[in-house]
């Protein structure tokens, strides 16, 4: 078998050659049942330099090579972050997600501008949300353009959440502070439990305040990679 040829072998430097003659002995030393994996990852190597050296580097420190995989949520989500909310008691969605009255804003837990009049519809429908226990949400960025559609078929049971843990994301961001949720003027998406809406609060960093929208499930147009999606975690 033909390793190189004598040119290359030439421009190799004394400790380069030194270390291709350690790397032949160990290769003799391989068992041949193994020879193939041998080789489909020299492959690799040498066709994807960058991103294989650093997942041989971690698998050689025992840790997971590919931590970006195991943190994908899906083909059209990547994983951002996991947040832990504590439990929540009964919950009125129309208690909170009400526009902020001007004489209050400055004392307010939350500044909300806007609310679509057909998440008060929803609202009106819905009543009162039970009670939950702690629960792990996981925050996604979009890695490509998407309707709403597929995303919430891939996330499967981990799709939807509630009013509730919307609420209690947004009272720690209540005056647009930097957090888990995006205040760059980008979305901050949510598939809304036992419903075919999706519920979209945004940032708006001119008037200094949250507004809300609902999309249905089937709309029609794609969304661009630069919104976040909140769903269920695996955890917890």
């Amino acid at each position: 078998m033909v390793v190189a040829d004598v040119k290359t072998l030439r421009r190799l430097t004394m400790s380069q050659q030194d270390m291709l003659r350690k790397i032949l002995e160990k290769l003799l030393a391989v068992p041949a049942g193994m020879l193939g994996m041998v080789y489909d990852l020299l492959k690799k190597m040498v066709d994807e330099p960058e991103e294989w050296a650093e997942a041989i580097k971690r698998f050689l420190r025992k840790e997971n090579p590919w931590p970006e995989v195991v943190k994908t949520v899906s083909k059209l989500l990547v994983f951002v972050k996991e947040v832990e909310l504590s439990a929540i008691g009964a919950f009125t969605p129309a208690d909170k997600f009400k526009v902020t009255p001007e004489k209050v804003k400055k004392t307010a837990d939350v500044i909300v501008g806007y609310v679509d009049p057909d998440l008060q519809a929803i609202f009106d429908g819905r009543g009162i949300e039970p009670a939950r226990d702690a629960e792990m949400l996981r925050i996604s960025r979009m890695a490509k353009a998407s309707k709403f559609a597929p995303i919430i078929r891939e996330l499967g049971d981990k799709a939807a959440t509630t009013f509730g843990r919307v609420w209690q994301m947004i009272e720690k961001q209540g005056h647009g502070e930097e957090g888990d949720l995006l205040v760059n003027g980008y979305a901050n998406l949510f598939f809304i439990e036992g419903t075919d809406w999706v519920l979209r609060c945004g940032w708006d960093s001119d008037d200094r305040c949250w507004d809300f929208y609902v999309c249905p499930v089937s709309f029609s147009l794609g969304w661009h990679a630069v919104h976040q999606w909140v769903s269920l975690a695996d955890s917890l």
